[in-house]
């Protein structure tokens, strides 16, 4: 499963926080996105079902559509043959939540010592202050910066990759 996908959906911390990411995209998408949306979250579900990478495709490329503001023009993907595990990307899914819903995910933020910093776009239906504050409350250091005209990937964002290359720079080197 490709790192990218798998991060994109367990970004917010806390199930305050989690609930309005949902909402974020679904008011970036029309009537018949969402209903699709929808449909293929119910196939992805399914243990043992069949096409689960198609769907995992087709969502993605909602999701980007949801989840970016101005990305650079890019080449189109090739399709993705194989390795790609539905049930495992559900399975680990559940598992993040109930480690949400149960504060363990959060309570492993106790155990990081190194400096963190999260580079954060304002347009990212994961709310920022879902990244911010419950870090911020258990990391003793930790930086956030919001990046304006900003979706989930800064780094292909048009307004704001120079911006984050920049942060990321200062940070490696701080």
């Amino acid at each position: 499963m490709r790192q990218e996908a798998h991060s994109r959906w367990k970004r917010t911390f806390t199930e305050e926080y989690a609930a309005s990411v949902q909402a974020a995209r679904f008011s970036r998408l029309s009537a018949v996105e969402r209903a699709e949306f929808e449909a293929i979250r119910c196939g992805l579900e399914k243990p043992g079902a069949e096409g689960k990478a198609e769907l995992m495709s087709r969502l993605e490329r909602l999701a980007s559509k949801t989840d970016q503001y101005h990305p650079v023009p890019q080449e189109p993907k090739p399709a993705q043959s194989g390795s790609w595990d539905g049930d495992v990307f559900s399975g680990v899914w559940k598992e993040a939540s109930e480690m949400r819903r149960t504060g363990r995910l959060l309570g492993l933020a106790m155990q990081i010592a190194c400096p963190v910093t999260a580079i954060h776009g304002d347009y990212d239906p994961h709310p920022a202050e879902g990244v911010r504050a419950p870090l911020c409350s258990r990391l003793s250091q930790f930086r956030f910066t919001l990046l304006e005209n900003c979706g989930h990937t800064p780094w292909i964002e048009e307004e704001a990759r120079r911006r984050f290359y920049q942060v990321l720079w200062q940070e490696l080197q701080d």
